[in-house]
């Protein structure tokens, strides 16, 4: 009798286990994506991005690919201002990008010729 109790608690056990739902990963961060192109539509490689945290302050960069491309990943949620630098165009900042976790925001960007000194700002909704 009492092996059959015991068979009891392990098939219980068991049996919790597999009928409890899989538990879904909780997702923390979110992603600033973009391209980078010029006034005629030609994509802008080795551009300089970079994103800052509007309430902490913290920067992350990265260089625009061959096809003009970024990709921030892992991104705190919160709002940010996005950078765009090459010497020999304007620099671009968009203000008040929001990144929520689990989402992407997506930052295209033209880039005017220019001295590097001047800056075309976007301010976001």
């Amino acid at each position: 009798m009492q092996s059959r109790g015991r068979y009891l608690i392990v098939f219980g056990a068991l049996l919790s286990l597999v009928c409890t739902p899989a538990s879904e990963a909780q997702v923390l961060y979110g992603s600033v994506v973009g391209a980078v192109k010029d006034a005629q539509g030609a994509a802008i490689p080795a551009a300089t991005v970079t994103i800052t945290n509007k309430d902490t302050n913290l920067t992350r960069e990265t260089i625009t690919g061959t096809e003009g491309e970024y990709s921030l990943p892992n991104v705190l949620p919160g709002h940010y201002d996005v950078k765009v630098s090459l010497t020999g165009f304007r620099e671009f900042v968009q203000t008040n990008v929001p990144v929520s976790a689990g989402a992407i925001s997506r930052v295209d960007v033209k880039l005017e010729i220019g001295a590097l000194t001047e800056t075309v700002t976007v301010a976001s909704p």
